[in-house]
């Protein structure tokens, strides 16, 4: 890996200068008015900047400007013996190849013929999918919040959460882009990648956040787009940034909220609290901000005729002063003493019908299901006492607490660009930080924790663009980022309410070493009821990632745009967050599993009855690292007039990720012996001899002197004996991954278009989030089985099997095959229509199944016996396996109606049929995948925007056009089908043991969900 970086590192420095800036650009073809070629015409595009860019047409009469910034321009063909032809207003948009065709008519070329461009822009000479939103529905659409990552939405084939949802502050990817994964996108602000490494295939997130008047567009593409991007499998969201002109221009605003304007909500309309039942939440929202842009220039020495130098500065903050309301399903204040006599009333909130709780060891129920005091665990007590107590009153469903808190938030957002035109070269900076701060005072929607959040990102790029000779250019860019994230901790209302001792917890921890927090409460987890949580802060991270790349555009006789390059990369993830909720215990209460259970899962807690229990060690910090490497051919062919072909191919070469102190583990087959397996007694599940890391295995030949007092593992007796020379990244490396891609675009006169593509997207690495450095010995989880709460590990000091995450060796990169076949045509009233076949199948996808599962029907056939004494790998818990073996497989039919903005109105409506399928789902039996309807599938998705300016003094000057006109009605709504129900519970009927996923109901008689509680 390292010579081939070197190599390509050479390559790229070897160029004028060059990595991909986000362009677009013009072409057409140019003939007379008996539609003969004209070779030899000269065409010039002026942008509103006054930068000039020329071509010459070939002898065909085709030509091609490439690397345009976005933005208007204003395009003249001349030509000896004929009129001069212009237009004015074209718009080249981000990733996109605007056509305009020029008819030379017979005359001097003093005269002229003008004619305004359209805004309708068919995309005649690309096969990609793709839309992009401009700047005047990205600042006048209705978004909720300002933030324009929603705007991903309006494009057909595109799942994700709710357009109107008030998320200011979301920085989360949850889009699924013609039915891949969440994680599957590439988010990019002026060629910066903005997406973080930090994820798995259930989502990642974005690396700050824009404001919308920071956006000139934002480029989405979703299908058959060509090899010049790569980095995902599935979507690409490229934001632009605005930049300065030759004039200077400058905005301020305030949005503003406030509860005064608000309805109570249905929720606090039934607290018994009168402050909350009076009133709305408490919401005061402030988002000011301000824009200035223009010519850096000092009169008669620098930039004088202000058509070289130009910047663009924005800031916003967001102040946000809210009170956050939470329900919850708690314990009533009989049952922290055993006492569950209402759970006999068939019409009880909580499970709506009667429910019994056993005494196993009299073989009877206890007397009105009453538990007697002596059998009362003090920390099973102590767990439910930990929960907060019902509020008086307040029944809402089961829920039967309601709490407000104050969740204040602040932000602010800076963004800066700086365009310099020197001749033949442009020079660009970019920039932006972003800082959030928050105090969320719920974790689990009890007021337990809470977190305290500082998250400082920021990115920059510096890039140039170079015109070597008309027909060759070349543009390189470097850019860095980073991702950083402090959460710590508080007292809500003065009181830390996370604090064990409160409660009458005090059962012994079972892994030896310090904890965050020593006496925090632990995490417990009863069906039905909220989830107790102590929570892991405080905890940081930081993800720091470099990007060298480079292209190089050939222009060869106006039919051929060659274009390649290549692209580096270095990521890092530097984790000081290893500690969940487990380093202080966790205990997970079912119905039924335990030897003694109640068949109540509340009523085991209060007996001390757990089903499992997981533990981790000292909290671990982890340097990981890894480098990136993709470099691409691109040819687009005019083979004719109307004929256009994309011929390219992508390779990929993403180095797994590896610790720099060697502090990761996995699980290895090969290196389990089954000779030494530990010997784990039957009832109990603790290990009573044997070699306990069995089949644990280390990277490298040691832990470097640098690991010393840093890495956990190195710390400890006997585990160099773990190290086997195995690649530091446990994971061959794959050295194949060529994407190839292909697009054919088809006229069918000047108003439509049919196009067709396919092609292999590669997905880069990213490192997960539940991945091999939050193992033992680096991090030690121990699981125990079937105990109780008061000594989770028994009265004497013992050991217990491993929880093990594993990642499976030679895994290739989550892969796409998409395709796609589309038909254009503009309509009377500047409207395009599209209709569009989209496919794809996805190989090589993420999932996770327990390979540690016990076979279907153990434990009904060895009753009594832990689960843990019955597993495959003898001595060892539960053990996730990440392998890429996963398939998934999406169709749809998407339709398209829009109209940019003009004359006062634009709209845009798309529609999506589709079928999403998978197999990729975490399995109840590890032993058998099933391939089901996938979990994003939406058969039906509708969504309609618009923006209408009212004709009202529209074009009148003077006090009333100022205040009088302007004004616009804008919207957007959203229709789609819901979300798939899973008619699962944790109930192993299956007979698996714990550590798989939920299983499927198993039902005789009725299946109505109230009669399952």
């Amino acid at each position: 890996m390292r010579k081939s970086l070197l190599l390509i590192a050479a390559l790229l420095s070897s160029l004028p200068v060059a990595a991909q800036l986000d362009q677009g650009q013009i072409s057409g073809t140019v003939q007379d008015s008996s539609q003969s070629s004209v070779g030899g015409a000269t065409i010039t595009a002026v942008s509103g900047q006054g930068i000039t860019r020329t071509a010459e047409s070939a002898s065909n009469g085709s030509y091609i400007l490439t690397n345009m910034q976005a933005g208007n321009y204003e395009v003249t063909v001349q030509a000896a013996g004929f009129k001069k032809f212009v237009r004015t207003n074209v718009k080249v948009d981000v990733a996109a190849r605007t056509t305009i065709d020029a008819t030379l008519d017979l005359g001097a070329v003093t005269e002229s013929v003008t004619v305004e461009a359209s805004s309708v822009q068919i995309a005649r000479e690309t096969a990609q999918i793709g839309r992009t939103v401009e700047a005047r529905q990205i600042t006048d659409l209705a978004l909720n919040g300002r933030n324009p990552i929603n705007l991903t939405l309006l494009k057909a084939g595109v799942v994700g959460g709710n357009f109107n949802n008030f998320n200011p502050n979301n920085m989360h990817e949850v889009f699924s882009i013609n039915g891949g994964r969440r994680n599957g996108n590439n988010v990019t602000i002026d060629g910066v990648n903005a997406s973080r490494t930090r994820g798995d295939f259930t989502g990642s997130a974005q690396i700050g956040l824009l404001n919308v008047d920071t956006v000139q567009e934002v480029q989405i593409l979703t299908s058959t787009y060509p090899a010049e991007y790569g980095r995902a499998m599935d979507g690409q969201i490229r934001f632009i940034t605005k930049s300065g002109g030759q004039s200077f221009h400058g905005s301020a605003w305030e949005f503003v909220r406030n509860s005064a304007l608000d309805a109570n909500s249905w929720t606090r309309n039934q607290s018994p609290n009168i402050d909350d039942s009076r009133r709305a939440a408490p919401f005061r929202f402030n988002q000011p901000g301000h824009t200035i842009s223009g010519p850096l220039f000092i009169p008669g020495k620098v930039n004088t005729n202000r058509d070289k130098l130009f910047f663009f500065f924005s800031q916003e903050w967001l102040i946000w002063r809210r009170e956050r309301t939470v329900t919850a399903t708690v314990p009533s204040a009989l049952m922290r003493r055993g006492n569950f006599s209402e759970l006999l009333d068939p019409s009880n909130p909580y499970f709506r019908r009667a429910r019994i709780v056993n005494d196993v060891l009299a073989g009877t129920p206890f007397a009105g299901n009453i538990i007697p005091a002596s059998r009362v665990s003090p920390n099973g007590a102590g767990v439910l006492n930990a929960y907060p107590l019902p509020t008086p009153g307040f029944v809402q469903g089961t829920d039967n607490w309601i709490k407000t808190l104050p969740n204040p938030r602040d932000s602010r957002k800076d963004t800066w660009r700086l365009d310099y035109y020197m001749g033949k070269h442009r020079l660009n900076f970019s920039g932006n930080n972003y800082s959030h701060f928050e105090d969320d005072p719920f974790v689990s929607n009890l007021d337990r924790s809470n977190s305290k959040w500082d998250r400082p990102n920021m990115f920059g790029s510096v890039s140039v663009t170079s015109t070597l000779r008309p027909n060759l250019i070349s543009d390189f860019t470097f850019t860095a980022a980073n991702d950083v994230v402090y959460i710590g901790i508080y007292e809500n209302e003065g009181q830390p309410r996370y604090l064990r001792g409160q409660y009458g917890l005090n059962f012994p921890f079972i892994v030896p070493g310090s904890k965050r927090i020593a006496e925090r409460i632990p995490r417990a987890i009863i069906p039905t009821f909220a989830t107790l949580d102590g929570s892991s802060r405080p905890v940081s991270s930081s993800g720091p990632m470099f990007n060298w790349g480079g292209n190089m555009t050939w222009v060869r006789n106006s039919a051929h745009t060659v274009k390649f390059g290549g692209w580096l990369a270095h990521d890092q993830q530097n984790n000081n967050d290893q500690s969940g909720a487990q380093q202080n215990g966790e205990f997970s209460f079912l119905d039924t599993g335990h030897p003694l259970a109640s068949g109540v899962a509340v009523a085991n807690a209060a007996l001390g009855l757990f089903d499992t229990y997981n533990e981790q060690g000292t909290a671990a910090y982890t340097l990981l690292r890894s480098n990136s490497l993709e470099a691409y051919v691109q040819d687009t062919w005019k083979a004719s007039r109307n004929l256009t072909l994309e011929l390219g191919i992508r390779y990929s070469k993403h180095q797994p990720w590896y610790a720099k102190w060697n502090d990761i583990a996995n699980f290895d087959t090969k290196f389990y012996d089954p000779a030494k397996r530990a010997v784990v007694d039957p009832r109990g599940g603790y290990l009573i001899s044997g070699d306990q890391y069995n089949g644990v295995v280390l990277p490298g030949s040691g832990y470097p002197d640098s690991a010393r007092g840093r890495a956990n593992g190195s710390t400890l007796p006997n585990v160099q004996r773990l190290f086997h020379d195995l690649p530091r990244r446990f994971v061959d490396s794959y050295n194949t991954a060529f994407a190839p891609r292909v697009g054919v675009a088809y006229r069918l006169g000047d108003k439509m278009v049919v196009r067709a593509g396919g092609g292999v997207f590669h997905q880069r690495q990213m490192h997960n989030q539940g991945s091999l450095f939050r193992n033992a010995p680096n991090q030690i989880q121990i699981q125990v089985q079937n105990g109780s709460v008061d000594q989770p590990g028994g009265a004497v000091r013992r050991d217990f099997p491993f929880f093990i995450r594993a990642f499976e060796k030679g895994a290739k990169y989550p892969t796409a095959y998409s395709y796609s076949i589309s038909v254009q045509r503009e309509i009377p009233g500047s409207i395009l229509v599209e209709a569009a076949y989209v496919g794809k199948t996805g190989v090589n996808q993420e999932r996770i199944r327990n390979v540690n599962q016990l076979l279907t029907g153990a434990t009904y056939a060895n009753p009594g016996i832990n689960a843990t004494a019955l597993r495959p790998y003898h001595g060892l818990g539960q053990i996730d396996m990440t392998s890429r073996d996963g398939h998934t497989s999406y169709q749809s039919l998407q339709l398209s109606l829009d109209r940019r903005f003009r004359s006062g109105l634009g709209f845009g409506l798309s529609y999506t049929f589709s079928k999403s399928i998978a197999n990729i789902n975490t399995p109840y039996d590890a032993y058998a995948w099933v391939r089901a309807l996938d979990d994003q599938d939406r058969p039906h998705l509708l969504n309609v925007h618009y923006i209408y300016e009212l004709p009202f003094f529209r074009n009148q000057r003077g006090w009333k056009g100022n205040t009088l006109g302007g004004w616009q009605l804008s919207g957007v709504t959203f229709f789609r089908s819901g979300t798939l129900l899973s008619v699962t519970d944790g109930v192993d009927v299956a007979g698996v043991g714990p550590g798989s996923a939920a299983q499927s109901w198993n039902v005789v008689g009725s299946l109505a969900v109230s009669d399952r509680g």
